[in-house]
């Protein structure tokens, strides 16, 4: 063990973690504060695992712990919808899902199956699409659904680019789920996006077709 990080573990003992720097913190997580400062000078929460193990030193198991430690914050981060729990609104879902989404290189497209008093019944991941794009089939969607017997649902899509302003597919899909989900008793309550700079709600913009 260096004195330099022997210095750093003594001082979160002893005068707590905040006295860290996160560079400082990095370094006792890694047990090397030369490599958190070679990390500290990149975006290093966006790197992917062929990025990590580019870097000088940086072997599988140092990514290995990069990866854990990005995924343990994001979990952290989220505040988890939990089984029977009531939606309420949009925000509740970003607060969910935009923590879990953030960093994420590629589109994906979640459902979530509500009862006839909108709690939670369960979560269904249908689609991981491309940096830009995702490709969605509404009978995967209501598989699912109509399976777990869902009365309703709500769906979450993010964009990669931060930007969460929908695009022209977003809103055919949404149409599409809409017109899918009357024929089959199961209603759409909301399409939301989230993205680095926020998030979408398509039943607060009123874009949600109504039976």
């Amino acid at each position: 063990m260096t004195q330099e990080l022997h210095a750093l573990r003594q001082r979160l003992l002893l005068q707590g973690a905040a006295s860290l720097s996160d560079v400082d913190l990095l370094g006792v997580i890694l047990a090397s504060p030369h490599l958190a400062r070679s990390l500290a000078r990149t975006t290093w929460s966006d790197l992917g695992r062929a990025e990590l193990l580019s870097l000088p030193r940086f072997r599988s198991a140092r990514a290995a712990q990069v990866l854990a430690l990005v995924e343990l914050s994001r979990r952290i981060t989220a505040s988890p919808l939990h089984l029977s729990e009531p939606l309420c609104c949009a925000e509740q879902v970003a607060g969910a899902y935009g923590p879990r989404l953030a960093g994420r290189k590629q589109e994906v497209f979640i459902v979530i199956a509500l009862d006839a008093k909108h709690r939670v019944i369960s979560e269904h991941e249908i689609a991981r699409g491309t940096l830009t794009s995702v490709e969605v089939d509404p009978r995967a969607v209501f598989r699912g659904l109509v399976r777990d017997g869902a009365a309703a649902m709500l769906a979450i899509h993010n964009h990669p680019s931060g930007d969460p302003e929908p695009s022209p597919d977003d809103r055919v899909l949404c149409a599409r789920l809409c017109e899918v989900g009357e024929l089959l008793s199961v209603s759409v309550l909301d399409f939301v996006i989230v993205g680095a700079e926020g998030m979408v709600s398509f039943a607060d913009r009123g874009w949600l077709r109504r039976s």
